[in-house]
């Protein structure tokens, strides 16, 4: 299950390499979004026909049962990028969707790595409408590198885009599937440490394109790496210190949210910090969950701290979905494990306090009502 009613998306100026964050109200994607969802229940198929519609989401999923498919699932499409200029090669780190400027052009914005080490942002135009602009880009620190990706350059199959161009006299093969964009563009790093705590943050992995980011498998894997890598003894906490507006993938979140829990993190909204939908739900992961205010004298919500809306999938919005549909069990069953008896209450909350293309900002009261969080 997505939530797709907003996307945040850029604007981007090709040629000044500047980017504007704006909405994208996104519902024509819907169908290919959710062809995504490769977990999905037919909604035509949950639960005995016979039996009642349930009052409520039920809150016994066992997350253990698809863990392994889906992570297998997505692991496929960040494998499936492959880049070669020359004798160069390159790696798939991060990916999330940008628009031009003028939001006529829709493009794949990247975070790829070299074979050498080297970290590089790549612009790759989705041509849905084959107009616009026919030339993939690289952001070299601040040299741009540029090579055809026209539709007579690409072919497509199953899902994989191949395209075949040249670049300065080399040959350029680049393979992808088309979800790339769904891997997400926040990662975490460590912040501070101690002899018997350590606390991570979270990073935005494109700042010069957007002041915010999305959670994505990528971040998922990011986590995982830093958490084993650290001593199991350590008090840890995760301190949400970028603007994040949602999950670009609401399934693999849930498995973030649940490793959170599983190490028994605090989390903490700092002054510099915002979460929205999928952002949200991850920070409630936390065992002890703190709001830093940006200004103890307004009203909370006023600083756009922590967000939530309904989400919507095949067309229809979540409360016109049966709860008996397993996107609504699952995410019942990880609020009533974040929240306790608080969850169920909670997740219902956000099905009504905002439509899928809206947003609403959570007062010091509802935090408190729900247990979420506690305000400084």
């Amino acid at each position: 299950m997505f939530r797709i009613g907003i996307l945040r998306i850029n604007r981007i100026d090709t040629n000044a390499y500047y980017l504007v964050d704006i909405y994208y109200k996104a519902m024509k994607t819907i169908k290919k979004i959710m062809a995504f969802n490769l977990s999905i229940i037919l909604l035509s198929a949950c639960g005995d026909a016979g039996a009642a519609p349930l009052k409520e989401p039920e809150i016994d999923y066992d997350f253990t049962t698809d863990k392994e498919s889906i992570i297998s699932q997505r692991q496929n499409i960040l494998n499936s990028f492959n880049l070669s200029i020359g004798d160069d090669s390159f790696s798939l780190l991060y990916g999330k969707t940008t628009l031009s400027k003028d939001e006529v052009e829709a493009f794949y914005l990247l975070k790829i790595k070299s074979n050498a080490g080297k970290e590089i942002d790549m612009l790759i135009p989705i041509l849905d409408n084959m107009e616009g602009s026919q030339s993939c880009i690289l952001h070299i620190q601040t040299e741009r590198k540029l090579f055809s990706c026209s539709a007579d350059k690409r072919s497509k199959n199953e899902g994989l885009i191949l395209i075949q161009s040249t670049l300065n006299g080399n040959d350029v093969r680049l393979e992808f599937s088309e979800y790339v964009n769904f891997m997400g563009s926040t990662s975490f790093e460590v912040l501070e440490s101690t002899d018997n705590s350590i606390t991570l943050k979270t990073v935005n992995v494109f700042p010069e394109f957007d002041e915010s980011s999305d959670l994505g498998f990528s971040s998922y894997l990011k986590l995982e790496q830093l958490v084993n890598s650290l001593d199991p003894a350590l008090k840890m906490t995760l301190v949400f210190d970028s603007i994040i507006d949602g999950s670009s993938d609401d399934d693999i979140n849930m498995y973030t949210g649940l490793l959170i829990r599983e190490r028994r993190m605090n989390t903490i909204v700092s002054t510099n910090g915002s979460v929205f939908s999928g952002g949200t739900d991850l920070f409630s992961a936390g065992i002890e969950r703190v709001v830093n205010s940006k200004n103890s004298d307004i009203e909370i919500s006023l600083h756009k701290q922590v967000g939530v809306h309904s989400w919507a999938g095949d067309g229809k919005v979540a409360l016109e979905i049966p709860f008996s549909n397993e996107s609504h069990h699952k995410q019942g069953s990880y609020f009533n494990k974040m929240l306790g008896e608080k969850g169920i209450p909670f997740y219902l909350f956000t099905l009504n306090a905002a439509p899928t293309e809206g947003e609403h900002w959570m007062t010091r009261e509802e935090l408190s009502q729900f247990g979420l969080a506690e305000v400084n």
